[in-house]
């Protein structure tokens, strides 16, 4: 009977964004999260750790990433500032959208609808749940 090769580890987290990967990883699928982090960055490994959460894909990144943001409260305030430009609002009528909604508490409830995940040099990088 021939020798089942060893699981695979990886010491050199360095290159993985403090990816934590299982041994039992299939080499394809290691791949495409090498590739992807080498192409997207930290951003990218936080989706592979987000997207079990969010039913989600390794190809569904693209479509997913919202972007990377002080805090999720600069998030909440980049939305609001892009949904006024998209309505054309006034910037009285931008202030007075703004003063309706008390940020921090548009934060926390968005933190149900937006996946974030903490990066590593500060800040949040934001992803879409569908």
């Amino acid at each position: 009977m021939p020798d089942r090769p060893s699981p695979w580890t990886i010491h050199a987290f360095r290159n993985f964004q403090r990816l934590d990967l299982a041994p039992s990883t299939p080499l394809p699928r290691l791949s495409r999260i090498a590739r992807g982090i080498a192409k997207h960055g930290e951003a990218f490994a936080r989706w592979v750790e987000l997207a079990p959460r969010a039913h989600g894909r390794l190809s569904d990144f693209p479509d997913r990433y919202l972007g990377h943001f002080a805090c999720q409260r600069a998030y909440v305030e980049f939305v609001m500032v892009e949904t006024s430009r998209t309505r054309r609002l006034s910037a009285d009528d931008q202030a007075q959208l703004c003063a309706k909604y008390a940020l921090r508490f548009v934060a926390r409830q968005w933190a149900d609808s937006v996946l974030f995940a903490d990066a590593e040099e500060g800040g949040v990088y934001a992803f879409s749940p569908e």
